[in-house]
């Protein structure tokens, strides 16, 4: 078998997706962290945890995934969470 490490953070507005995938990278060693949208995932970010990788839903309400990602990225080349 193989056993993952680091942190995801999954960005879902739907609750049952979000559990699903949550269980299955938590069985395989994941650290996972959840939200329910871009809002969300944002302030995660600012929190200062070290994300390893985003898996976003792209059509959410508000802020969609594309919008959450390109902002985390834009923040994480200047430098102003962890890389």
């Amino acid at each position: 078998e193989l056993w993952g490490t680091g942190c995801v953070l999954i960005v879902e507005d739907e609750p049952m997706v979000r559990t699903v995938a949550e269980r299955a990278l938590t069985r395989q060693g994941y650290t996972v962290l959840t939200a329910n949208n871009g809002e969300e995932a944002l302030e995660i970010v600012n929190r200062g945890d070290a994300i390893d990788l985003l898996i976003s839903d792209v059509v959410m309400p508000v802020m969609d995934g594309l919008e959450a990602s390109r902002i985390i990225s834009r923040m994480k080349s200047e430098g102003a969470i962890p890389s």
